[in-house]
């Protein structure tokens, strides 16, 4: 063999070393990780424990997850049925959770007077696991309750009645107002006048009477459907007034003058023999050199030039001069300290007024409130004009006379 096929050899056998040195293993040196087994979760253990605060329509019940199952607890709460060992009822979810587990729920929108069976849940990978069931009754709900120390007063065709919650009771209210008829116990499928809002206290106003009947009335109010009654009234109106003008001289009624001064002793005698029942008759004189208008108790009436006082709120004012009002010796003994001492006119006051608290004053020969003792005090309201002649009124019960 010669040299160069010896090179030839070596050449050969140190590429073959070569390449099998340098070929990939089969082997690593990366340890191999094993999967973790996943945990084996069970259901959550519960324990449904106790019911507070226990009222008409609300609860708290206390219960605890004592075993979460080896998973995390994703949500938790209350089912509640009214029949017991039901698969169905409505969920509460918790309103508090403690981190040992406790948790509370918080039950609203219940019924009245009604047996709630209670069971918590609580749900973790495992599925929804539930507790012992429990029971309790909700209260029952208090009707609310009309005052029966109330007011009332009458005119000839209108009767006035004071209507009073002294309790509202638990359940909400619908509506209130009253209820009236010619027979006892009248109902709301007899004459019934609901209240604009519901209000603890207002005073109801029933029209289109007839003249010196009795009539029977009672507040009523509706809640859950239900009517309830308050205690009946019987109530009379009063015989129409017979109060009358006339005008000293001519009338003429192409005189603006004379025209307002009509205008206003025509109404003026319109309320006053509606809500007053005073026979009378006076004479209306027009006196410009009057600064306002004056009256005495003999029944002559001055009105003056100034147009504002020839309305009818001063027409009521004099005309009330008329029948006694600062005119007659007994107005004032009707007054201690320029307080108002007699039972009737105060309570109209009051009941008018809405205010129990409210009473009649004095001050010289005029009388407030409702005095309308001047064109400031006119605001032509109808409601100041009935109760300036229905206080009159009830001063006659008080004993001042009209003649």
């Amino acid at each position: 063999m010669n040299v160069i096929c010896m090179r030839r050899l070596v050449y050969s056998l140190l590429f073959l070393l070569s390449s099998l040195s340098c070929s990939s293993s089969d082997t690593t040196d990366d340890a191999v990780i094993e999967p973790t087994p996943e945990k084996n979760v069970e259901l959550a253990e519960l324990n449904t424990q106790d019911v507070t605060n226990i009222d008409t329509f609300n609860a708290t019940i206390l219960a605890a997850v004592t075993d979460a199952g080896d998973g995390s607890i994703s949500e938790r709460g209350i089912y509640l049925s009214t029949t017991p060992d039901s698969g169905d009822g409505e969920k509460f979810l918790a309103s508090t959770i403690k981190g040992s587990g406790e948790f509370t729920v918080n039950l609203t929108g219940l019924q009245q007077a009604t047996t709630y069976y209670a069971k918590a849940y609580a749900v973790n990978q495992a599925g929804v696991a539930y507790g012992n069931e429990i029971n309790f009754k909700t209260l029952i709900a208090e009707s609310a309750l009309f005052d029966t120390d109330v007011k009332s007063v009458s005119g000839a065709h209108d009767i006035f009645v004071e209507v009073k919650l002294v309790d509202r009771g638990d359940l909400p209210i619908a509506e209130i107002g009253v209820v009236w008829g010619t027979e006892e116990v009248p109902t709301i499928e007899d004459n019934k006048l609901m209240h604009t809002t519901v209000e603890d206290h207002f005073k109801q106003r029933i029209t289109d009477l007839e003249e010196e009947h009795l009539y029977f009335i009672r507040p009523y109010m509706i809640s859950e459907g239900e009517a309830v009654y308050g205690r009946q009234m019987i109530i009379s109106t009063i015989k129409k007034g017979e109060f009358t003008w006339s005008f000293n001289g001519t009338l003429n009624l192409d005189n603006p003058t004379h025209v307002r001064i009509k205008a206003a002793f025509d109404e003026a005698c319109m309320y006053f023999n509606n809500f007053t029942s005073i026979t009378k008759h006076v004479t209306v004189n027009y006196s410009p050199g009057t600064p306002t208008a004056d009256a005495n108790f003999a029944g002559w009436i001055n009105m003056g030039a100034v147009e504002s006082y020839q309305r009818t709120g001063t027409a009521l004012h004099e005309m009330a001069h008329t029948v006694g009002i600062g005119q007659h010796w007994r107005f004032d003994d009707l007054f201690t300290d320029n307080r108002y001492n007699g039972e009737r006119a105060n309570e109209i006051v009051q009941l008018m007024s809405g205010n129990d608290e409210e009473y009649i004053r004095k001050s010289g020969v005029h009388f407030w409130p409702y005095g309308i003792n001047g064109a400031h005090e006119d605001t032509g309201e109808e409601d100041l004009y009935i109760t300036h002649c229905l206080i009159l009124q009830g001063m006659k019960t008080d004993g001042l006379p009209s003649n």
